[in-house]
């Protein structure tokens, strides 16, 4: 695992600057992260986070606390022989432990790292960040890339895209994406509370009400309408992009019924195959769009799979 420490040492160096203006609690964690950041100890990442635990209040970003709780203790190196030599017989492990550690492994198997969302942006804007998964912004490009295949594919031949219309696509993208993530989030908030890779998510972790949930979608569906009748074409890319809303509901409920939600997914995330073909023509052609968008489906459906045995 990457050692967290060059990232707190950084951000640490960052609130000192700040320190006259801070409060006690964030004065006295910034302390713990120094104390971790330089100590050579790898034991000194479990007495900073129990150190964090003593300091945590609505003031200091649960994420600065709840990104450390998970990490495990580095094992020691194994020493010579002679040393092997002096420790007693031990029986194999027991069921009971090789499944903690089976437990262990999962609950580590995605570390939680400071990001430019937790560095960068105010406290009271980072739990809706975390929910827009503005962070992590693969799921846009995914989203992204279908849109910029049919726009690429509608132009004249010899000739690039229209930049103003990819830029639109990007700005839909970005939207749409953290308003699936905050609709996905909002049917399991429960289950994430139950699954350990889960549990720090904003709806999970109690940092967002649903009530503040419904007005931040609110607030994403109406940038997402804006980019939409800004598109060429507005009418008939205004039924294309209202058709793909379903998909974007139900989604999160076909994980609980159906043996294949990432195909419920594929249809979703390439529904910009149809969007970018449309706002350049006004109409669209299924004998080029169509391939595209089940290629497009079937991409997903495949990258999905592998992600969700990871």
């Amino acid at each position: 695992m990457v050692n967290p420490r060059p990232v707190l040492s950084s951000w640490s160096r960052r609130l000192l600057k700040r320190q006259s203006t801070l409060e006690p609690s964030w004065i006295a964690a910034n302390q713990c992260f120094v104390h971790m950041g330089s100590s050579a100890s790898w034991q000194s990442t479990h007495e900073t986070i129990s150190c964090l635990r003593l300091h945590q209040n609505s003031t200091l970003p649960r994420i600065a606390v709840r990104s450390f709780q998970t990490v495990p203790p580095r094992q020691a190196p194994h020493s010579s022989k002679s040393n092997n030599d002096q420790q007693p017989n031990r029986s194999p492990p027991s069921d009971d432990s090789t499944a903690n550690d089976k437990t262990t492994s999962f609950q580590t198997s995605d570390p939680p790292v400071l990001t430019w969302v937790d560095q960068y942006l105010p406290i009271s804007w980072q739990p809706y960040a975390r929910l827009a998964r503005i962070d992590k912004p693969i799921g846009t490009w995914l989203l992204l890339w279908p849109c910029g295949w049919s726009t690429a594919l509608a132009a004249t031949p010899g000739t690039l895209p229209d930049a103003s219309l990819l830029a639109l696509f990007g700005l839909g993208a970005l939207t749409m994406r953290g308003a699936g993530c905050t609709i996905n989030d909002m049917w399991d908030r429960d289950v994430d509370r139950a699954v350990a890779r889960t549990q720090t998510r904003p709806l999970a972790a109690g940092d967002v009400t649903m009530k503040q949930a419904w007005a931040f979608l609110a607030l994403q569906l109406t940038t997402g309408l804006g980019v939409l009748v800004s598109l060429p074409h507005t009418w008939y890319c205004f039924q294309w992009g209202a058709a793909s809303l379903p998909l974007v509901a139900i989604y999160p409920t076909t994980k609980r019924f159906f043996p294949y939600p990432q195909l419920v997914l594929g249809f979703t995330m390439n529904w910009g195959a149809w969007m970018g073909w449309a706002a350049t023509y006004g109409s669209i052609d299924y004998s080029i769009i169509a391939p595209l968008y089940l290629s497009g489906v079937s991409w997903t459906l495949l990258y999905d799979t592998i992600y969700a045995h990871q």
